[in-house]
């Protein structure tokens, strides 16, 4: 802990929130809807919802490209419910918005399949002739930041 009380890896977690905040759109990714009013508010930690289970999927906690930002409500549901969820709730924004906006649930399931197999590419199960490698945290580091910032120039062009 620094002398503020805050934990170096949650330090490292906010950075990378704000700097998906300042590359992606401020909407939804997966309805389009404008995220603006959250900014600055308790709640706001909640937009940024990863695409792969931070618990699954541990070296990809920063990783750019694994972090979407999305509404809170779609946030829990992605997080903590299942398909009937996203179903309930695709028609609940459909009905409210008219259909003039959808919840494009499959855009983050396609999303999901893209990166496990990049999490496969570059943390392989058995490294080093090792099975079950665990990856030091330097080689997490190398990788991720490799990965961020390949992420960021294809963004940016």
């Amino acid at each position: 802990m620094n002398n503020r009380g805050i934990k170096p890896s949650r330090v490292a977690d906010l950075l990378v929130y704000k700097m998906a905040w300042r590359v992606y759109p401020k909407k939804s990714f997966i309805t389009g809807l404008w995220l603006r009013d959250f900014e600055n508010t308790e709640i706001f930690l909640n937009c940024f919802t990863h695409v792969l289970s931070k618990t699954k999927y541990p070296y990809f906690k920063r990783y750019l490209k694994n972090i979407c930002l999305t509404t809170v409500a779609e946030h829990s549901i992605w997080e903590n419910g299942q398909e009937v969820d996203q179903i309930s709730y695709s028609q609940e924004v459909e009905k409210q918005f008219g259909g003039r906006i959808n919840a494009d649930w499959g855009k983050l399931r396609d999303l999901a399949e893209v990166l496990k197999k990049e999490y496969e590419e570059n943390f392989p199960y058995t490294h080093k002739g090792i099975v079950g490698y665990v990856y030091t945290l330097n080689e997490q580091l190398e990788i991720i930041s490799r990965l961020n910032k390949k992420y960021l120039e294809d963004v940016r062009n």
